[in-house]
């Protein structure tokens, strides 16, 4: 019997790292959108509690909000957004563009 060895082969990947702020987010956003796909930018918001406590708030980090085929992803600052072959975008973190991608 012979064996053979075989290595995955991934094809290149476009990505782009969401690093905070509103000319990032807006750039990312005008970026997702000429592919083709929904996204949109929203500022962090502080937590508030109401008098009546019934209308509180929590507290929402900065984000942007990207269009999957499974509905909204939110990418937070320092994760990375990849235009994947099929045309859609995900959202990967530092850890999984280390692990997985090397630069081209």
């Amino acid at each position: 019997m012979e064996t053979r060895k075989f290595a995955k082969i991934s094809d290149p990947i476009e990505v782009v790292q969401f690093t905070g702020g509103r000319d990032n987010g807006q750039e990312i956003v005008a970026w997702v959108r000429e592919k083709g796909r929904g996204a949109r930018w929203e500022e962090a918001e502080e937590a508030w509690i109401a008098e009546d406590e019934k209308h509180s708030v929590p507290e929402k980090p900065e984000m942007i909000r990207l269009r999957t085929p499974r509905g909204f992803k939110e990418v937070l600052i320092g994760h990375w957004i990849a235009l994947g072959d099929d045309g859609n975008f995900r959202s990967l973190t530092d850890e999984e563009i280390k692990e997985g991608y090397v630069s081209v």
